[in-house]
């Protein structure tokens, strides 16, 4: 339904749509909050929220080094 709205074009880039986002709150499924993007977009958008997410845990410390197999 969102897709057909939207004419199966991006709502970013106006590529064809392939996915269908939310807006805002991704638990408000009205038709109003939701728009139709390609896939590239849509990652895009995704990581950009995750990555300023409040919530998101950041990587302190540095995964220890293995050793050299010529070395056991």
């Amino acid at each position: 339904m969102i897709l057909d709205r939207d004419g199966h074009r991006c709502q970013t880039c106006g590529r064809p749509a392939t996915d269908v986002d939310h807006i805002g709150d991704k638990h408000d499924h009205r038709p109003t909050n939701l728009q139709a993007l390609c896939g590239w977009c849509h990652r895009r958008k995704t990581s950009r929220q995750g990555n300023e997410s409040p919530n998101r845990q950041r990587v302190t410390e540095a995964r220890p080094g293995e050793r050299h197999p010529g070395l056991m």
